[in-house]
């Protein structure tokens, strides 16, 4: 089961909806009966059970926690979630970027409304809108940490905060990695697949080419769509952002963990410089990206031909591989999928058809 907290009319489905005041209607027009719902305050869920929740979501509602009762709030969220459940925070306002805005530029009209916002926020008379605490990024993830989560993301958005925790111990941080990595490692190997197919000269690349040519300007932005796909999500596996799932923070943490260093069974110096080199292309031209010569200038410009971009997509299959039998995990029960090529053949095949 997931619990959307302090939900207000922003009621979800697939979710037990929670909040102290019963909506009138949901933000979605739908009847507030469509809806799971169940009355109580977010600070007290006793009428759960312990690891009974799979995930909780909280949007702007930890701002109108008392600072008091924060920590025994997160350690209550902390009880009913299982091992490895997620927690997500969003939509919280950050107390210190509103006051550095405002000391950095006094003369700026919006950053001393932001101020006068925090101000009515702390004074309204109303107790459903009003703000218990003054929290920032900081001091959020180290109460966070102190009531059983692992922090997964930090970020801000705008003058707002969002945070990913997952409750466990870092063994469970490590399952965590391997499991979203091998995901993105097979995304990016079924992109591949299907890029390959439209770009090479293949009887089934000429085939969907010869389809797509009729609708020339879809053809070339599936095309270039699927490469920026290929592209930005390989480049996250070698970001070294302190947050991000990626390979060099996952052996980190293995290295923490254990007492032998792991080693691949390739010069992985070598392989992670090559990582970084699509990691500084996708930050440098992909996401400015205005005109057709996309995949020649990363091919160039990342020194990459196309047989060895092709052997290093093969070399993360190959290093998340040797990563689970030096952990000695049990793989996850992935759903293997083809490419899908002949359907999309078949599909594009038909699309008069589908046409009015």
């Amino acid at each position: 089961m997931k619990l959307n907290l302090g939900c207000g009319s922003d009621l979800l489905k697939d979710y037990l909806n929670v909040d102290i005041y019963k909506p009138q209607k949901s933000k979605s027009n739908e009847p507030v009966e469509n809806f799971d719902f169940q009355q109580s305050s977010v600070e007290d869920l006793s009428w759960l059970e312990n690891g009974s929740i799979t995930e909780i979501r909280a949007k702007d509602i930890i701002n109108h926690i008392h600072w008091k009762n924060l920590k025994n709030t997160f350690l209550e969220w902390n009880r009913v979630l299982e091992e490895s459940g997620i927690l997500i925070l969003s939509n919280i306002p950050d107390f210190e970027i509103s006051f550095k805005k405002y000391f950095n530029s006094r003369k700026n009209k919006k950053n001393w409304e932001s101020i006068q916002q925090w101000v009515e926020m702390l004074s309204y008379k109303n107790d459903k809108f009003r703000s218990k605490n003054l929290i920032d990024q900081t001091y959020l993830e180290k109460l966070l940490e102190s009531s059983g989560f692992l922090v997964l993301d930090s970020r801000q958005i705008y003058k707002e905060l969002y945070l990913k925790c997952m409750k466990g111990e870092i063994n469970n941080l490590i399952d965590y990695y391997l499991d979203n990595i091998e995901k993105r490692i097979h995304l990016i190997q079924e992109c591949y697949t299907i890029w390959h197919y439209l770009v090479r000269e293949h009887v089934e690349g000429q085939q969907v080419v010869a389809i797509c040519n009729k609708y020339k300007e879809v053809y070339y932005t599936i095309k270039e769509s699927l490469f920026i796909t290929i592209i930005t999500r390989l480049s996250t596996l070698f970001d070294n952002d302190k947050r991000s799932i990626s390979f060099p923070n996952l052996i980190k943490i293995i290295k923490q963990c254990n007492q032998s260093n792991f080693k691949s069974s390739f010069n992985y110096d070598e392989f992670y410089n090559k990582g970084r080199r699509i990691w500084n292309y996708r930050c440098k031209d992909v996401a400015h990206v205005d005109r057709g010569s996309l995949v020649t200038d990363f091919l160039e410009e990342a020194n990459f031909s196309y047989k060895k971009f092709e052997e290093f997509i093969t070399d993360c299959k190959k290093l998340i591989n040797e990563l689970f039998e030096f952990l000695k995990k049990d793989r996850p029960n992935y759903i293997v999928t083809n490419s899908g090529v002949q359907q999309l053949i078949a599909d594009l095949s038909n699309i008069n058809k589908l046409l009015p």
